[in-house]
């Protein structure tokens, strides 16, 4: 009978240990999206927000384009406060995605994370 406790004990153990590492993540992510938005909100510090990121990570919008590799997201951010407006928003929410590949981000459940930006848009030419 001890010998079923133990191993009931380590997969209660286990379960827990998934639930704070889920928190935990969660907490990051806000962090890190706390950080974006206030770099953002300091005249778009590209290097700040370059920082954020890793060497191949992926920036993409379907109305701005797709930014490849930290430099690459340096080069647009240093252009972006003639794009965007003063006013910034965030989401304070995450979700999952599904699929993904290496170079995205990854939350502890291997699928990339999404951050959802809102931000208004001086007068600029978007096709």
């Amino acid at each position: 009978m001890m010998a079923q406790d133990n191993g009931s004990d380590l997969a209660r153990l286990e379960r827990m240990e998934r639930r704070l590492q889920a928190l935990e993540d969660a907490e990051a992510i806000r962090n890190l999206k706390a950080r974006y938005a206030a770099l953002c909100d300091d005249q778009y510090d590209a290097d700040g927000i370059a920082a954020l990121f890793t060497e191949d990570a992926l920036w993409e919008s379907p109305a701005l384009g797709r930014f490849e590799g930290r430099e690459a997201i340096r080069g647009f951010f240093r252009g972006a406060s003639g794009i965007f407006g003063g006013a910034y928003g965030r989401n304070d929410r995450y979700r999952r995605r599904s699929g993904g590949g290496s170079s995205q981000s990854h939350g502890s459940h291997g699928r990339p994370w999404a951050l959802a930006r809102f931000a208004v848009f001086k007068a600029a030419k978007i096709s």
